[in-house]
């Protein structure tokens, strides 16, 4: 995935990478993976500081701050019944978009879900989060090192500088 750098978080709204020719996993379905990075006090709604989605058949990965976030009515990508929407943990994507007063998903895929539904029973080495599961499959991934750094950036609260916007939406 290509990654756009700015000196303005809006400019890296949008980036596109090639659609990879292979068979789509869900025929007749559009497929929509995403995240919310957010800041969460114990008891407390969480707080969206920014959302990144990328769609597989357009190719395209888009990424919006907390300011355009906050404004909008309803998701930026579809949510019908024509489209999968995936993540990691759908608990955090679904309070996020409680707090912003989106309807929900109509068909979500929550691979946190299916990771455990795997590896129930299993010991599984280096956990159940979204870095253990990469690691179990093999698939390439930040250090845990790194992520750590990012959560505590962002659970800082900011504000932040236009640098750290643009770490903070290359992390999500």
């Amino acid at each position: 995935m290509k990654v756009e750098i700015s000196s303005e978080p809006s400019k890296l709204s949008k980036t596109r990478s090639p659609a990879k020719n292979c068979k789509p996993p869900f025929p007749g379905f559009r497929i929509v993976t995403y995240d919310f990075e957010y800041i969460s006090v114990d008891g407390e709604r969480p707080n969206p500081v920014c959302l990144v989605w990328h769609d597989w058949e357009s190719g395209e990965t888009h990424r919006i701050w907390q300011d355009e976030l906050l404004k909008m009515k309803k998701p930026p990508f579809d949510i019908s019944e024509k489209t999968i929407c995936c993540t990691y943990y759908y608990g955090a994507e679904g309070s996020c978009h409680q707090v912003l007063g989106w309807y929900h998903p109509e068909n979500v895929l929550d691979c946190f879900a299916e990771f455990r539904n795997r590896t129930n029973g299993a010991k599984v080495p280096c956990g159940n989060g979204l870095i253990g599961a990469m690691i179990f499959y093999g698939i390439p991934t930040m250090t845990g090192e790194m992520k750590s750094n990012m959560r505590d950036l962002i659970l800082s609260g900011g504000p932040w500088s236009i640098k750290e916007k643009e770490e903070i939406l290359k992390y999500c």
